[in-house]
């Protein structure tokens, strides 16, 4: 599950730096972690540069009237210096501003922001305003600069902005999303046939590497609510999902799930065909053998796989 997870920080850092993520494939035997602390010392070296400079740009916006500093915002400077003005502009005149300022231009703001230097503005921001920007954000498919912003905005907020997206843009938004947590607090409030619609689209359009990214991040308890949906899908998403499992070797993120299943909902995830193809039993049984409860649940039902 390693690879996926720098799968993921790599095509994280390809979108700060602007570039494609095949350019920093040199990059891929780096861990997570250490892709992590990179992109984290990349940012600041985007913004400390010219800070200087965009605090002067910024006052002088202050000495102007806000439909008249919105409107040169939008037209003079574009997305990306709007974006780093932002950044070092007082919070206060910053609101100001952004309500005389095109949701549209907002938008196209947003994948230039860094949601930790703008979060005293984004917290006094006009909820309708947010989810327009959110929505506007979501149909270009930015699921980046949009998942960065999911612990800076209340859960309900973010429960607006992707209540009618795609399935698979919910997945590939929240497979971005850097505070696990909030994450988490998000999905407990995601109804279960949503999640189901995630999992299924994701079977069906070959992206459940990306489903399994996923579920090893969050919580045990929100493993188990994914899991136990998914024992009640078709035989074929069910079938897909323990390919997909055994071929990322993500058996481990399952282990703690399983002590929390009933036996019948163990078997009804497992008993699908890919159980009974060469090694992949073999490796479930290696992985859950160091844990007593996990092993027993296996043990229950090893038999009715045959």
């Amino acid at each position: 599950m390693s690879e996926l997870r720098v799968r993921i920080e790599l095509a994280k850092l390809a979108n700060d730096l602007d570039v494609d993520v095949e350019e920093l494939s040199f990059l891929a035997p780096m861990s997570p972690d250490q892709l992590r602390d990179l992109r984290t010392r990349v940012t600041r070296a985007l913004y400390a540069p010219h800070e200087n400079r965009f605090r002067r740009v910024a006052s002088f916006g202050r000495v102007v009237p806000v439909p008249l500093a919105a409107k040169g915002t939008e037209v003079a400077l574009g997305p990306l210096v709007a974006a780093r003005i932002a950044a070092v502009a007082d919070p206060a005149h910053a609101v100001k501003v952004s309500g005389h300022t095109n949701p549209e231009f907002l938008s196209r703001m947003t994948p230039h922001l860094d949601p930790s230097r703008v979060s005293d503005i984004v917290s006094r921001l006009d909820e309708e305003l947010v989810v327009e920007v959110g929505h506007l954000t979501m149909k270009r498919q930015e699921y980046i600069p949009l998942a960065r912003f999911v612990s800076y905005v209340p859960v309900s907020w973010a429960l607006r902005v992707v209540a009618d997206a795609p399935p698979l843009d919910l997945l590939r938004t929240a497979l971005y999303a850097e505070d696990l947590d909030a994450l988490d607090r998000i999905i407990a409030e995601v109804p279960d046939d949503r999640l189901e619609d995630v999992l299924v689209t994701a079977a069906e359009a070959d992206e459940l590497d990306d489903a399994l990214t996923l579920l090893e991040l969050i919580s045990v308890p929100s493993r188990v609510r994914v899991v136990k949906i998914a024992q009640g899908l078709d035989d074929s998403v069910r079938d897909s999902l323990i390919r997909a499992v055994h071929a990322n070797d993500a058996w481990e993120a399952l282990v703690p799930v399983l002590e929390s299943l009933e036996t019948d909902e163990v078997h009804r995830v497992l008993d699908v065909p890919a159980i009974r193809e060469p090694g992949v039993r073999e490796r479930l049984a290696e992985v859950v053998a160091d844990d007593p409860t996990a092993r027993r649940v296996y043990d229950e039902v090893a038999p009715r796989l045959s």
